[in-house]
């Protein structure tokens, strides 16, 4: 059986003490190197844009909770070069990229591409990276870079994802207005019991889990 481990390497007080990024990455690269020797086969690692911080500072926070910064990843490559330099057997993974920001697909596309040209000059090195693609993480993550809800309905859904058999009301009331027809969206995550769809969708405070786009018509 063969097991993977996952990194979000996130920088967050702990007993009262928020270590600096050059301590993150000098303690996420020493567990890296601690589940190479123990077998692990993939190290998957989260990816976050901009600042969880900073986006707190707006009246409509999408991530109102966290104390931090939710990861510090934001660019597998690098990671993944000085990776395969100080393990011997682990593989990379990223979980997941986002496809929207940091210049669209095509400049991922170019990325990967250097990547592995730069990888591959080592006859030896045989590992993988591999990559894991979205729409992004975090709504706030795209926006900046002018991703926006392109009409009501998807200025409604986005705050939150709809329930599988019953729309939320918000998001069909968009939908009457702007004489489309309204279907409940698959989910990327999963809301948290303890929120209600519909209060989410008309506040974003309420949670950071949004479904995927396209599933209106």
């Amino acid at each position: 059986m063969r097991f993977d481990i996952f990194f979000s390497i996130s920088q967050t007080p702990v007993e009262g003490h928020t270590p600096s990024e050059a301590e993150m990455f000098r303690s996420f690269f020493r567990q890296v190197q601690a589940a190479d020797a123990a077998g692990y086969g993939t190290a998957w690692i989260a990816e976050a844009h901009l600042s969880t911080e900073v986006q707190q500072r707006h009246p409509s926070a999408v991530v109102p909770h966290w104390r931090g910064e939710i990861g510090l990843n934001t660019d597998v490559f690098q990671l993944a070069h000085r990776i395969f330099a100080c393990t011997a057997r682990i593989e990379v993974g990223a979980a997941v990229m986002n496809l929207l920001c940091n210049g669209g697909p095509v400049a991922r596309a170019e990325q990967t591409a250097a990547f592995a040209t730069l990888h591959g000059l080592d006859p030896a090195e045989r590992r993988r990276l591999r990559l894991g693609f979205s729409a992004g993480r975090f709504e706030f993550m795209n926006r900046a870079y002018g991703i926006l809800p392109p009409d009501p309905l998807e200025a409604a859904a986005w705050p939150a994802p709809t329930p599988p058999r019953a729309p939320c009301t918000a998001a069909s009331s968009a939908a009457k207005r702007s004489g489309r027809r309204f279907r409940p969206r698959p989910l990327r995550w999963g809301c948290p019991p303890s929120r209600s769809p519909c209060a989410a969708a008309t506040n974003s405070r309420s949670c950071a889990w949004f479904p995927r786009a396209g599933a209106a018509s």
